[in-house]
């Protein structure tokens, strides 16, 4: 366990008046959100790591913001437990302050899995050097629960995160991954499960359809049967992993949300959330309903990360004025005004 608060504040308070500001990064393995100022100097959190409290009964863990998320994995698997979310683990790296700063919470998203459903509370570290509390360890404790979620894809700006408190929970009996070939019709059969019990995954990967599937022995029993009817075969958990990790990050330029039911377009790298997220080289291919962000290094450098309407614009503004006056933290990387 690592507590490096003190050295990190040491540094803040010790940097001239016309310094930079400082650009925050964990493992650095975001680097894909928003834009990246090279003006600003780095404020590396990896080694802020560890677990501060951990009560399995509780389903509830508190650990610092560079505690890599597959460490928090190890703990947790210990106890038979996992985070609620599925952050990217984008080469094997990542920790939970940018899993909670980049917002991404994976495949099972669309399936109640959500980073806004599993934290509690957090840590954040002010410009001044101050730290500042919002939430806690007990669910029943909401004060400061807005403020919590809002540093959920905020990508930094407010400061700092140190610490998460986040609920976990038991992993399942039994998890299995199912893929068909895709076709033309691979939307439709896509959608045609969203009502699937147990179901935690579902999207189109390289030239597969994949669903994942959760839940009891006897749920297997029951969904096993079904889907070999339907034309599906048993296949490796591993094809979530990618999808979680975003593996196929290097040729894609774009992300695009919206309605599932939206035709597919055929130029989509990768598609997952029952068809409600897919990923693009070429913005001209995505569709014209939803929202986009850019991923690739040249679009970030001409489109904004934020996409939100002009009320959550407004807050955003009111808290990074309040948090961060002096715009001290990662100024310009979820957008230029902030």
């Amino acid at each position: 366990m690592a507590n490096q608060l003190d050295e990190i504040r040491e540094r803040l308070l010790s940097a001239e008046a016309d310094h930079p500001g400082w650009s925050i990064q964990g493992h650095a393995s975001k680097g894909f959100l928003g834009f990246e100022n090279p003006a600003l100097e780095r404020l590396s959190f990896g080694h802020h790591e560890g677990v501060i409290d951990y009560w399995p009964d509780e389903l509830i863990i508190r650990v610092r913001a560079g505690t890599a998320l597959c460490d928090i994995d190890q703990v947790l698997e210990a106890n038979r437990q996992r985070m609620i979310f599925e952050a990217p683990r984008v080469n094997g790296q990542g920790t939970v302050g940018g899993a909670v700063a980049a917002g991404l919470s994976g495949p099972s998203s669309p399936f109640n899995r959500q980073i806004r459903h599993g934290l509690l509370g957090l840590q954040l570290l002010r410009g001044t050097g101050e730290a500042v509390r919002f939430g806690g360890e007990v669910v029943k404790n909401v004060a400061g629960y807005d403020i919590t979620r809002l540093q959920i894809g905020a990508l930094g700006i407010f400061g700092p995160i140190l610490d998460v408190s986040m609920k976990v929970e038991p992993i399942p009996e039994w998890r299995g991954a199912f893929a068909m070939p895709a076709g033309e019709d691979s939307l439709r059969r896509l959608t045609d499960h969203k009502h699937d019990r147990g179901l935690t995954g579902a999207g189109i990967l390289g030239d597969q359809i994949v669903l994942r599937f959760e839940g009891s022995g006897a749920n297997a029993d029951q969904i096993r049967p079904r889907l070999k009817s339907l034309g599906y075969s048993e296949i490796s958990m591993d094809v979530f992993t990618s999808l979680r990790d975003l593996t196929f990050l290097p040729a894609i330029d774009w992300r695009w949300e919206g309605p599932r039911e939206t035709p597919l377009s055929g130029h989509e790298i990768a598609v997952d959330w029952l068809g409600g997220l897919r990923y693009f080289a070429d913005q001209a291919d995505a569709p014209p309903e939803g929202k986009l962000w850019p991923y690739g290094p040249e679009a970030r450098q001409t489109y904004s990360f934020l996409n939100v309407g002009a009320a959550q614009h407004g807050i955003l503004a009111r808290l990074k004025a309040t948090f961060d006056p002096q715009g001290t933290f990662n100024a310009g990387r979820l957008a230029r005004e902030f």
